[in-house]
């Protein structure tokens, strides 16, 4: 997953990113998160580890937290961060996901983990990636229709009618909005086109389709 946020500005004192799983046995949780400016692995029952890579200097960086198979413990799993190898770190703990959801930018373990920041193209792979696979996934080329805005969206977010997509347009700029299902850059959609910018919010309602669809705002400069 890609990440972004500023110093002082990460949310709770144990702000996560991701968090898979439920439950108090061993291993049960499996929540990434930060540790100060770091990195941290954490599983249920004491399991953890912490990089020494600076995540929150206001930049996007990749990351990628690889458990290489089942019964692995916290010292099999291995980190990527920018897509370079950071290393393995000791710890016997076993991760044992137990059944639960995935959480973005919150964990199941309390009330003092929400993330502040920004989160993008999160992936749950079944298998094993290599070291060249990561480092293709933090260095992709996006296409020329690559996001030009940061876009709120408010309203209903499954089924109904009446969500709201904003952003903030520069003066005389024209926008467009895409739709995705699925995040593969070919299959991205026009949706909505000639909205021009006149240094203020620009707002589109919207009536929602499928359950799980992707907005983009991009520019319609040539």
């Amino acid at each position: 997953f890609w990440r972004k946020a500023a110093a002082g500005h990460t949310g709770d004192v144990w702000p996560a990113r991701i968090s898979v799983g439920a439950g108090t046995g061993g291993g049960d949780r499996f929540d990434i998160r930060l540790d100060g400016d770091a990195l941290r692995l954490e599983v249920q029952a004491g399991g953890s580890t912490t990089t020494s890579t600076n995540l929150v200097d206001g930049a996007w960086h990749h990351v990628a937290v690889v458990v290489p198979f089942d019964g692995a413990t916290v010292s099999d799993v291995s980190y990527y961060i920018d897509g370079l190898y950071v290393g393995n770190f000791a710890d016997a703990q076993n991760v044992d996901t137990g059944t639960g959801p995935l959480r973005m930018g919150d964990s199941y373990h309390g009330l003092t983990r929400d993330f502040k920041g920004s989160l993008d193209d999160v992936r749950l792979y079944e298998t094993e990636l290599s070291a060249e696979e990561i480092l293709a996934l933090a260095t992709i080329v996006q296409d020329p229709g690559e996001q030009v805005a940061d876009l709120s969206i408010s309203g209903p977010v499954v089924g109904g009618t009446g969500m709201v997509l904003s952003w903030t347009g520069e003066a005389g700029k024209p926008y467009g909005v895409e739709t995705n299902s699925n995040l593969i850059i070919s299959d991205w959609q026009t949706f909505m086109t000639g909205l021009l910018g006149d240094g203020g919010t620009i707002t589109v309602t919207n009536t929602i389709g499928p359950d799980q669809t992707f907005y983009r705002v991009i520019s319609e400069q040539p």
